[in-house]
């Protein structure tokens, strides 16, 4: 009985609120729609917009290409894209990034954490 009085009840206002806070559910096919999006994105990127730069840059010709199957490396960057947006989406859930806003912040400042320092530090001296 003496443990049942060391916590008082919380009113149900207090427990909405609670279970509220304390649940963020993941949205998996959210993470499909992202995965696919920035996949087309990358598609889009590469392919379309900045396909000579990309091509100079690696050294590839376009001779070199025709012979290379593309398949492989389509589905290596699908399957990326889904890890990629899953750890986002779980990152999310445990920081409850429960809207829009919250969620740009959150990739926003993973964006900034890891992406832009990694790519800092693998820039080539100059």
């Amino acid at each position: 009985m003496a443990a049942a009085t060391a916590f008082p009840r919380k009113s149900k206002r207090a427990k909405a609120i609670f279970a509220r806070r304390s649940t963020v559910r993941i949205n998996y096919l959210a993470i499909i729609v992202a995965a696919i999006l920035y996949w087309l994105l990358g598609a889009l990127w590469f392919g379309v917009l900045f396909s000579n730069q990309w091509m100079a840059l690696e050294g590839f010709k376009a001779a070199d290409l025709k012979n290379i199957n593309p398949t492989i490396p389509y589905i290596v960057s699908m399957i990326a894209n889904l890890v990629i947006a899953f750890i986002l989406a779980l990152v999310c859930a445990s920081q409850k990034a429960d809207t829009a806003v919250k969620g740009a912040q959150t990739g926003i400042l993973m964006g900034i954490g890891f992406v832009a320092t990694t790519t800092l530090t693998s820039l080539p001296d100059q």
